[in-house]
């Protein structure tokens, strides 16, 4: 792997990093905790492997985004949720300014993360992690006005 896509991973790492665990500090449910908990480990190993430049392990690892953002829809914890929808972004933001997968092994033949039926699965995961977000927001401001609406009744 060039030297710069090994930057270019760690600080995207690191950045969704922060995001997930900024989500441990709020509520979740026992699904969305194991799912950030084994992304911080898979990401532990990541930064590792990109050290030691080990490619195996950096192959294995690759595979392994596609199972998390597959599982991604099922998350309840927007925070969660805003941190997939920031890795599919970042993804295809490198497709499109590098022309290919950054993860992949220039040396190496098979190409995975990166063609036609990837680009429309991750188009169309962040259509529906997107559509996800709003919802979080609607009932925010919903109970806010409920709370709003009930103090005034009780002030008259």
């Amino acid at each position: 792997m060039e030297f710069e896509n090994k930057i270019i991973s760690m600080i995207a790492t690191l950045l969704l990093d922060i995001c997930i665990i900024n989500s441990l500090s709020h509520k979740m449910n026992l699904f969305d905790f194991y799912y950030a908990s084994s992304v911080l480990i898979i990401h532990a190993i990541f930064i590792n492997a990109l050290f030691l430049c080990s490619q195996n392990i950096l192959d294995i690892l690759h595979y392994s985004i596609f199972f998390y953002i597959l599982f991604s829809p099922l998350l309840t914890n927007k925070y969660l949720i805003g941190a997939n929808l920031l890795l599919v972004f970042i993804i295809q933001m490198l497709w499109i300014l590098k022309g290919c997968c950054i993860l992949n092994n220039p040396e190496n033949p098979v190409r995975f993360g990166f063609g036609c039926e990837i680009s429309i699965f991750i188009l169309v995961y962040t259509i529906i992690l997107a559509n996800k977000m709003p919802k979080f927001r609607i009932k925010g401001k919903e109970k806010k006005k409920k709370k709003k609406y009930s103090n005034k009744k009780v002030k008259n």
